[in-house]
């Protein structure tokens, strides 16, 4: 059935990482929908059926080239008003965090003219601030006006953006569905991420430390530029004698009839682990229910309150790790320096009998690390799949028809700016992250 508009998805990229998942899942609704849509990238390294444009010049860069970003914008209004024979709402996804300084004109100038959504996963401030140095003027960076609609994926950002004005609503992510195998279970213990610094990768070491056996860690891929980080740390688990595989998806399988593929790891491990200490929305909270895999780990209050909202309740999760050891900081492990996780973890692994002065702090209860995963590798049971239902693809199908028919309503009228200071100031105040400027 024809729609009365068309959608224009704008990225850096699709190179796979968080944000490519959700513009798959987005286009795949879209698709179902029948709602014509275009992926504009600068750069693609997955393979993918999404219908897709490269523009170079979108991909990730520091250049302020005047030529270039009138070029760009010249591109893309071609590509909106020839592509589609209807009206054209652009989607932009993480405008606003540094990596492109054509961005910020760019959405600014095509704002005047269009209907758009701002999808922000990320704020500048979230880790990013060594982009500040792309954005020129700060305060064209959030757009504000009735046509304008932005959206957020979890309650602690909409809320950020609302105190500042803007029109924004929660539009959750989603899961993705893939045929699935009744598996059998290994020893393995995966950790579905990249292997970034918020991610805790040291964290993995210190439950490796206290695991009994026979299990063992995965942890699915390393970015390139954090290759040398997780050498290090590839190293120090080497030395200090410890099972844990880095970059297993797509190098090896988890058994000898698997395949190496990603969702293959996440069927045949019997638990899977999160010790994130940052994340936007969380999907590790919501993927193992889908692939009835058990789950245990750090909370992130702040990010999991809208999934508990939903009876999503995990029942083994801690939301800190203390030490009880004279020379180490009186902290969260999360939040020691990498060079201080990897002095502890080297003095545990000389003595494990220090584990007992490892405390974890779980739904207001102080329990030690070892007692912890003997309760969780006692219990082998995942949560129901039907408690995932509000982040399924039939949900984000309703979520983006009723966001964008909507939006093709309203009028496109005069464009103001957000205070980009407040809502800088109103994140730092409710969000920090002592280990950023760690040495």
């Amino acid at each position: 059935m024809p729609t009365d508009y068309a959608v224009l998805i704008v990225h850096y990229h699709l190179n796979g990482g968080g944000v490519t998942r959700i513009i798959e899942q987005q286009c795949q609704a879209l698709k179902q929908l029948g709602i014509p849509h275009l992926v504009l990238c600068g750069e693609k390294k997955i393979s993918t059926e999404i219908p897709h444009f490269i523009l170079p010049s979108l991909h990730f860069s520091t250049s302020h080239d005047t030529s270039v970003k009138t070029q760009l914008e010249k591109e893309i209004r071609q590509i909106a008003d020839t592509h589609f024979s209807q009206p054209v709402l652009f989607h932009f996804h993480n405008h606003a965090i540094g990596l492109n300084p054509y961005f910020q004109e760019l959405v600014w100038k095509l704002s005047q003219d269009y209907r758009m959504t701002l999808h922000v996963h990320d704020f500048i401030e979230d880790g990013r601030k060594a982009n500040l140095p792309n954005i020129s003027q700060r305060d064209h960076l959030y757009p504000n006006a009735e046509h304008i609609q932005y959206v957020n994926i979890n309650s602690r950002d909409l809320n950020i953006l609302q105190s500042a004005g803007a029109d924004s609503i929660l539009l959750p992510n989603s899961y993705r569905e893939v045929p699935r195998e009744d598996t059998p279970s290994t020893d393995w213990i995966f950790y579905p991420v990249q292997a970034l610094r918020r991610k805790n990768i040291g964290e993995i070491l210190l439950l490796s430390l206290a695991t009994p056996s026979p299990y063992r860690y995965a942890i699915a891929v390393t970015p390139p530029e954090q290759q040398q980080s997780t050498a290090r740390w590839q190293q120090l688990a080497t030395e200090l004698k410890l099972d844990i595989a880095f970059d297993v998806t797509d190098q090896r399988a988890p058994h000898s009839g698997a395949t190496q593929h990603f969702c293959s790891w996440y069927e045949h491990a019997c638990k899977i682990v999160s010790t994130s200490i940052q994340e936007g929305f969380g999907m590790v909270f919501i993927e193992p229910i889908y692939f009835q895999t058990p789950f245990f780990g750090r909370d992130l209050p702040e990010i999991t309150q809208d999934i508990k909202e939903q009876g999503v309740q995990h029942p083994h999760l801690y939301q800190s790790i203390h030490i009880d050891l004279p020379g180490f900081p009186q902290k969260d492990f999360g939040f020691f320096t990498e060079a201080q996780q990897r002095s502890l973890l080297t003095t545990l692994a000389a003595d494990r009998s220090l584990l007992r002065h490892v405390h974890l702090q779980s739904n207001g209860s102080t329990i030690r690390l070892t007692t912890f995963l003997q309760t969780v590798f006692a219990e082998d049971k995942a949560l129901p799949l039907s408690s995932i239902d509000p982040w399924s693809l039939q949900q984000l199908k309703k979520n983006l028809s009723s966001l964008y028919h909507t939006l093709s309503q309203r009028n496109i009228g005069k464009v103001t700016s957000l205070q980009h200071a407040s809502i800088q100031q109103t994140f730092l105040q409710q969000i920090t992250k002592p280990w950023e400027n760690e040495s």
